[in-house]
Order: structure tokens, then C-alpha cells, then sequence
């Protein structure tokens, strides 16, 4: 049976609210930075889209996410911070919202902090929160999802509530088709449900269900699978369950993949959290098989995307979507656990682990340093009209944000996000991604060497190939007259000598 929905009291708005707090401060020290970095740079390229389809073609995989970032800077204005906004409310906002599901889904307290504490102090959710990626959103929209495939299993003749699934269900692989794995716990939990207590009343479940499939075979059609480009398979490759390896190796790449889950989820030794949660899935599976495949499930469906190729499973940022399954996982575990348990002894044991959570919580790494910005803004106020501006390829991203002239998003295939800039300034030329063959860069610096005195060269993310791209101008008869340098980017003048 599921446990039953509770009323919320002002107790859960205080544990909620302090939560809230704890999410914040371990979080705040990232925001607003003098330069977004490579990733979040062409998200945030968003601000400079004309019209839904490149708002589309920016978002990839999770268009929801990047329309709602055009809306907020739309009408707030861009900014490094205002970038950030989204992604941080959403992270800040995870912790107490799994709680409030989590009590009003009848869990004891002791459970719903537990599980709402493995959220506030996760290591990679604290780090993305910050970043201008869905993530953070993934998160917060898997918990909706979560609430509505409980409320579902808890009545599961009610159209209102099968209803209610099919709509989270739809606006989450809107946000971000990553929310899909939850989605198909949820639906895999409430038919199972309807099966087993009233298999005569299938009628909600058969219309949310069909509805649902409607939608994701158009969805996928229409936007999953054009945004899943050949550079981005290739980005993910190793990321990947290898069934063509045989079962050893594919058995080898699925522990290897949910190491790297627990890890980026846990902020404790991975061994052991790694084993806490395949006995929380024990105890659950056991004592409350209705419930089972709404918070386990998710996990095989990754683990079957990632066998498929269409997800990759281990990929750190990626699996942010599968944290609050794992956190409900826990709290429900320890409900069913602490039920035998005297409360005092079950409030102990929360005590200690939410204590060795939170003295585990590594300092917050500090925003990846790539000042791109000022770099950007002083070339476009010293080269003159016969100089050339050459973009080293992993600046492209950050050089279109920030570039005071007008750019033109592309879709671009090879490219792992699906999209290319091109930016509309003539002596702008962007270097191609050459890193493994460092001296492809040549014929690019021969057109520039063969039509101008000074070449510009600004880069950030760089690669080895940065010291070859200047041999190659030194060749040409250039020499470095002048350099700027700024946190994790540099601004470079090459003239001709002779």
C-alpha cells in the first residue's frame, strides 16, 4: 500500500524554510561572475535568439528550460546574474519542495528531511545551480512528477489524478526530455496500481497513458530527434551502456555509470552510500511494491536509454534529473524502517546522517574562471578597420554573447549543442575546433596572414593547440606586441614584421 497524503503543518514550513536557507548558503557563492564560461555561454545565447525556432534550436533537449531563460531576460535584461537566476531558484528550491512531496505524501519527518537533506547537500546539484543549464530544472520538475505519479498510486481510479500525471508529465519533457525516466516510473507505478487493486476501472489510466504516448512519439519527432545530433552522440560516447561489447563489458559500463550517479548525488564515500541505497531499494521493493517502480524505476530507464545510446548514464551533470528518485528512495526506505523503530532511535539516526551530510558538503569550487567579456569589449574598441579578429574555437560562444554587433544562430550538426554563430563583424574569423590536429589551423591563418597586418587573436577554454596556433603566426612573420590577460582568457595582438 502507499502511505497515505497528510496535511502539512507550520512545523513543514519551518523545516522547509530552513532547508531553503541551507540550499542558499551552500549555493550563493557562485553567482555572478565578470564572464560566463564556454557551457553557459550558448545557453545564455538564448538572449540574442530571433524568434521560437532558434529559442528551440538553443534549448537542444530541454527547449522548456531555454524558452522560460528568454522570457527572464527578456524582460529583466541580460546579465551574468540575471543568466544565472533561473537555474539557482530551481536549485535552492529542490531540498524543500522534495520535503513538502514527501510529507504530503504521509512520510514522517525524520524520513522527508533525510531525503530532502540528500538534495541540499548534493555535490553536483550544489555546483549547477549556478550554471546556466537545465539541471537544477530537471530536478525540480522530476519532484512535480513524482507528486503526481504518488497522489495516482494512491487512488488510482481517479481521472482528476490521472489527469493531473498526464499534464506534469507533458510540461516536464517540455522543461527538459531528461524528466522522461521519472515520467515513465510514475506511469509504470500508477498502471501497476490500477492493475492490481481495480483492473475493471482502467479507463483514466488508458486515456493519461495514451495521451501521454501521443505526445512523446510527436515530441521526440519533432524535437528530441533532431536535437540529438551526431556531435552530441560522439560528445557522450563513452558515457554510453557498450552492448555490442558483450554482457562483461556492458555490466562493466552500468556499475561504472551508477559509481559516477552515486557520486555526483552523494556527498559521502561512495561505497557505502552506493550500498544504502541498493538496500533502500530492498526494503522498498519489498514493503511497498506499488511504490517501488515510481522511485526505482527511473534508474532502469536510464540505464536502458544508456544501453540504447539515447541518454548517457555516469555523465555527472546529466544525471541530475535521477536525484530526487533517489532521494524519495531513502526517505521512503527509512519510513518503512523507522516504523519499527522507537521514534527516538529513528530521529537519532536521521540526526547523525543529515550531520555527516552536511560536514561532507565540499566548499563550493568557485565559477570556472573564462573573463571573456572585458577581452571582447577592448578588441572591439582597439582593432581597426584592416585588422583581423581571429576567435579561437572554444570562444565562439562567449565572443557571440558578448560581441556589440549583430550574430546569426545556425543549426549545425556536428556541433554537440546543435547550433553554430556566425557573427557578422568582417574581420571576425572564428578558428575551427582543431585540437586534435593542432596544425589544421594553417589554412585559416594563411587567409588571415594573406590579407592583413595585424591579426587580433582572443581566446578562453583553451586546448593545446593555442601554442601551436601561435608558432603558426610566428611562421607567418608575426610577432606578439601586445597582450591583455584576464582570468582564464587573453587578448592577443599579432603584428607583421619586416
Amino acid at each position: 500500500m502507499a502511505a497515505q497524503g497528510a496535511a502539512l503543518g507550520p512545523l513543514d514550513a519551518v523545516v522547509a524554510l530552513a532547508l531553503l536557507a541551507v540550499s542558499v548558503a551552500v549555493r550563493v557563492g557562485a553567482l555572478a561572475p565578470s564572464s560566463l564560461w564556454l557551457d553557459d555561454a550558448w545557453v545564455a545565447l538564448v538572449s540574442r535568439a530571433d524568434g521560437l525556432g532558434e529559442v528551440v534550436m538553443v534549448g537542444n533537449t530541454a527547449p522548456g528550460f531555454v524558452a522560460m531563460q528568454a522570457l527572464v531576460l527578456g524582460v529583466v535584461g541580460f546579465s551574468e546574474l540575471t543568466a544565472q537566476l533561473l537555474p539557482f531558484l530551481f536549485g535552492v528550491a529542490a531540498a524543500p519542495a522534495l520535503y513538502l512531496v514527501a510529507r504530503r505524501c504521509g512520510l514522517c519527518a525524520p524520513a522527508a528531511v533525510l531525503g530532502a537533506a540528500l538534495v541540499a547537500t548534493s555535490p553536483l546539484h550544489i555546483v549547477h545551480s549556478a550554471r546556466v543549464k537545465p539541471f537544477t530544472a530537471d530536478a525540480l520538475a522530476a519532484v512535480a512528477v513524482l507528486l503526481a505519479g504518488w497522489r495516482v498510486v494512491e487512488r488510482p481510479v481517479s481521472a482528476r489524478r490521472w489527469a493531473g500525471l498526464g499534464i506534469v508529465s507533458v510540461l516536464a519533457v517540455v522543461v527538459s526530455a531528461a524528466t522522461a525516466a521519472t515520467v515513465a516510473g510514475a506511469y509504470l507505478a500508477g498502471v501497476l496500481a490500477v492493475g492490481l487493486r481495480r483492473p475493471r476501472a482502467l479507463r483514466p489510466a488508458v486515456w493519461s497513458t495514451a495521451g501521454f504516448g501521443v505526445f512523446a512519439v510527436g515530441w521526440w519527432a519533432l524535437v528530441v530527434r533532431h536535437a540529438s545530433t551526431p556531435g552530441l552522440r560522439a560528445y557522450w560516447a563513452n558515457r554510453y551502456v557498450e552492448v555490442s561489447a558483450g554482457p562483461g563489458a556492458a555490466a562493466g559500463d552500468v556499475v561504472t555509470g551508477l559509481a559516477e550517479v552515486v557520486q555526483g548525488f552523494v556527498a559521502l564515500p561512495r561505497a557505502p552510500a552506493a550500498a544504502a541505497l541498493a538496500a533502500a531499494a530492498v526494503v522498498v521493493v519489498a514493503r511497498r511494491p506499488l511504490l517501488a517502480p515510481l522511485v526505482v524505476a527511473p534508474v532502469v530507464v536510464a540505464v536502458a536509454l544508456a544501453a540504447l545510446q539515447l541518454a548517457p548514464l555516469g555523465g555527472g551533470r546529466t544525471d541530475i534529473h535521477l536525484y530526487p528518485s533517489l532521494a524519495l528512495l531513502v526517505a521512503l526506505a527509512l519510513h518503512v524502517v523507522g516504523s519499527r523503530l522507537p521514534r527516538p532511535a529513528a530521529g537519532t539516526l536521521v540526526a547523525v546522517v543529515v550531520a555527516a551530510l552536511v560536514l561532507a558538503v565540499r566548499p563550493l569550487p568557485p565559477y570556472p574562471d573564462e573573463d571573456l567579456r572585458p577581452l571582447v569589449a577592448a578588441v572591439e574598441q582597439r582593432a581597426r578597420s584592416g585588422d583581423a579578429i581571429a576567435v579561437y574555437s572554444a570562444s565562439r560562444w562567449a565572443y557571440a554573447l558578448y560581441t556589440s554587433g549583430p550574430v546569426e544562430l545556425e543549426r549545425d550538426v556536428t556541433s554537440a549543442n546543435g547550433f553554430a554563430v556566425a557573427i557578422a563583424d568582417e574581420r571576425v574569423e572564428v578558428l575551427g575546433p582543431h585540437r586534435a590536429d593542432p596544425r589544421a589551423h594553417a589554412p585559416a591563418l594563411d587567409r588571415l596572414a594573406a590579407g592583413h597586418d595585424r591579426i587580433w587573436l582572443i581566446s578562453s577554454h583553451t586546448g593545446a593547440d593555442l601554442p601551436v596556433i601561435e608558432q603558426l603566426l610566428a611562421e607567418r612573420g608575426f610577432v606578439a606586441t601586445a597582450t591583455e590577460i584576464r582570468p582564464g582568457a587573453s587578448l592577443t595582438l599579432w603584428s607583421r614584421t619586416g
